[in-house]
């Protein structure tokens, strides 16, 4: 699916302008302009492409980085124009790219709350080319004017609980509280 090729593409931009260092250094960031806070393991940069999805352009932001063999991302996409109520589809599609670029046969999305809000889950296992066992976790999310992706992916073996719990909980929305 050509929307993950461009996912891919800005994920790995900015995984290259980040530079991070190669072991977990928590770090709270700030985005004011999509308004989300989110605890990086390292340092983050934000790149934005527009990607085909839904037969429409559309403007994907994301904000990512790259430690030991993760790579740790907040994607967002502002509901305008043409793409407003279109939030739902665009959660199924961004689902289903994201299935597609790890080679799972699965994007099914279960309701949860994330953040303090509604949100679909999504917890896929997958194969890269080279035959390495591959795994994604992922909440999509309206809030206000834009949907929201904040995911992990990476090696199956890579999914140290500690480092997955302190990814997903690191992520706040800006004037939501939640327990």
């Amino acid at each position: 699916m050509r929307i993950y090729k461009y996912a891919l593409s800005i994920l790995l931009l900015s995984v290259a302008l980040a530079a991070c260092s190669p072991s977990h250094n928590w770090r709270e960031i700030t985005n004011q302009e999509a308004g989300y806070t989110a605890t990086f393991p390292g340092r983050a940069a934000v790149v934005t492409r527009s990607v085909n999805i839904l037969n429409l352009d559309v403007p994907l932001s994301m904000q990512a980085v790259a430690v030991e063999g993760l790579y740790y991302a907040v994607g967002y996409i502002p509901l305008q124009g043409g793409l407003s109520g279109k939030g739902p589809e665009l959660i199924d599609a961004l689902a289903l790219a994201m299935a597609h670029n790890i080679n799972s046969d699965s994007s099914a999305l279960t309701n949860a709350t994330y953040a303090g809000v509604s949100a679909r889950y999504l917890d896929i296992s997958g194969v890269s080319t080279k035959g390495q066992k591959l795994k994604a976790r992922a909440f999509f999310f309206e809030h206000t004017d834009r949907v929201y992706e904040v995911f992990l992916i990476g090696g199956e073996d890579q999914f140290n609980p500690d480092i997955v719990s302190q990814w997903f909980s690191g992520f706040s929305l800006s004037g939501v509280t939640h327990g």
